[in-house]
């Protein structure tokens, strides 16, 4: 068989738990049960699920759970909680000055 990921061919192939590619040892973390290339695409919040963006305020993976598509980019939740916060600060601060 040959691995997925390298072309590699190889006697014994492990299967990715979130995306069923066939892979060698060497493209397979056996602790986490995924191939390498989902290792390196998940979500840098949850580290559970496939990230589907780039947090525009930070530059995280997130997935569609841990993030809110805000116009058309997306926020992590992290970074959506600041971002309120400080729309929450500068909309005081405007307000006291009236």
């Amino acid at each position: 068989m040959k691995c997925e990921i390298c072309g590699k061919e190889v006697t014994e192939t492990y299967t990715c738990k979130l995306c069923g590619r066939r892979v060698c040892k060497e493209d397979f973390d056996k602790g986490s049960g995924i191939c390498e290339i989902c290792k390196e695409t998940l979500c840098a919040l949850c580290k559970v699920r496939l990230a589907i963006a780039i947090c525009n305020e930070c530059g995280r993976l997130v997935c569609e759970d841990c993030s809110i598509k805000v116009g058309v980019g997306y926020l992590c939740k992290d970074c959506a909680k600041e971002v309120d916060k400080r729309r929450k600060r500068v909309k005081t601060v405007s307000n006291s000055r009236l």
